[in-house]
């Protein structure tokens, strides 16, 4: 899958002649009834069909994430990591486990399924009650007996080797927004 952002009426012939190269280059035909658009802005008023594609207002699904103009999907593609996070502490909660393993558990199994949402979608105003659950399932409802800050740090400095999700997810955005300055 591609994904290409058209922001000036010249990126369409410049599109439509790289498709063309494209096409001549490798012998393989572009699906043009599977290429969709999404008008936004300026554009999402727009009634012409531009490179003969399926075009709509509401939203498009790219490589799983929501994403159009209304503010809401943000919520929806983060609820959706979220569940998936809570399915990973549902299935191992049960099992008995130390304080190390729960920490192993949440950060390679658990927290990893909000790494991509975190690079693409603004992070949602109920994060750090998400964050409340990953350390309530790791201390495993007991009171934390020790700061997160220490368990964050390294085994070798003795932590647990765990995260602090909104330092992790504005680690994120600033690693997106030095790519978009750099260029």
């Amino acid at each position: 899958d591609t994904t290409v952002v058209v922001t000036c009426e010249r990126d369409f012939d410049v599109l439509a002649y790289c498709m063309r190269t494209f096409q001549l280059g490798s012998s393989a035909r572009i699906n043009m009834s599977k290429c969709c658009g999404l008008f936004l802005g300026a554009w999402k008023t727009r009634t012409d069909v531009p490179l003969d594609i399926r075009w709509t207002r509401d939203d498009l699904c790219l490589l799983g994430i929501r994403i159009g103009a209304d503010p809401s999907l943000a919520t929806v593609n983060w609820q959706k990591a979220v569940d998936g996070m809570h399915s990973v502490f549902r299935a191992w909660g049960t099992r008995d486990m130390s304080l190390v393993g729960r920490a192993v558990v949440s950060k390679t199994l658990a927290t990893s399924k909000l790494w991509y949402v975190a690079q693409v979608v603004a992070p949602p105003r109920f994060l750090d009650k998400v964050n409340s659950s990953v350390w309530q399932y790791i201390w495993s409802g007991h009171s934390e007996l020790v700061s997160r800050r220490v368990c964050c740090r390294p085994a070798r400095l003795g932590g647990l080797g765990g995260t602090l999700l909104r330092e992790r997810v504005e680690a994120f955005q600033l690693e997106g927004l030095s790519r978009l300055v750099d260029k």
